[in-house]
């Protein structure tokens, strides 16, 4: 079988609370379109009805490419969403590869992202890390008493704006991704992004080693 030149893929949706209404009209709120994802299933031509990730695991560098084969095996590497934020989103903490697998297992993978705004209203803003000089003990502090909020660094977007974020060490922690439509303070609930399972456990690990 060779691999369709064109796949189209069918989009997953996270229903989360700080949603919209954009992305889905009629189903509010729709915060996120997972438009690319290991597990979006292929919509048309041979290989409908499997999976990315499995067409990935078929086609290995033909459909991936040398250097992900390289790095990532044939795990597809990349998940690429949409995102409609009526509301501010909790802090999240992305690992970089080392705590990923200290704290999930083997072939898991740190996250590194990239924001692209693509629409936003006056006054957008969102958190990107924490801001010069926040020391270890400032941090754990405020995980503890629920106060890191106030430690959080601000960015003000527009759309075309693109913002890096590589999963670097707790130094330069990912606070990621609040922004957008809501004039209302952000929460300051911090969330790991392995999911609400894992959450306390990681939480621990980062009062343990914030700056590891």
């Amino acid at each position: 079988m060779k691999l369709d030149p064109f796949l189209k893929l069918v989009p997953s949706y996270r229903d989360y609370v700080w949603g919209g209404d954009r992305l889905r009209p009629g189903h509010s709120p729709t915060a996120e379109a997972w438009v690319v994802w290991e597990q979006d299933e292929i919509e048309s031509g041979s290989l409908a009805g499997k999976t990315l990730g499995e067409a990935a695991s078929q086609f290995g560098e033909a459909l991936l490419g040398v250097k992900a084969m390289t790095r990532t095996g044939t795990r597809f590497p990349l998940l690429i969403k949409l995102l409609d934020c009526a509301q501010w989103l909790s802090l999240q903490v992305h690992p970089n590869d080392q705590q990923a697998v200290e704290l999930e297992g083997p072939v898991q993978f740190g996250k590194t992202e990239a924001w692209h705004i693509l629409d936003s209203q006056p006054n957008s803003r969102l958190i990107a890390g924490l801001k010069p000089n926040t020391s270890a003990d400032m941090v754990a502090a405020s995980i503890r008493n629920g106060t890191i909020i106030e430690h959080a660094q601000y960015a003000a977007v527009s759309a075309g704006d693109t913002i890096f974020m590589p999963p670097e060490p707790y130094t330069r922690w990912d606070l990621a991704c609040s922004f957008m439509r809501s004039s209302k303070p952000p929460i300051g609930r911090i969330e790991s992004t392995t999911g609400d399972a894992h959450r306390r456990r990681n939480v621990r690990y980062i009062l343990r080693n914030p700056f590891k």
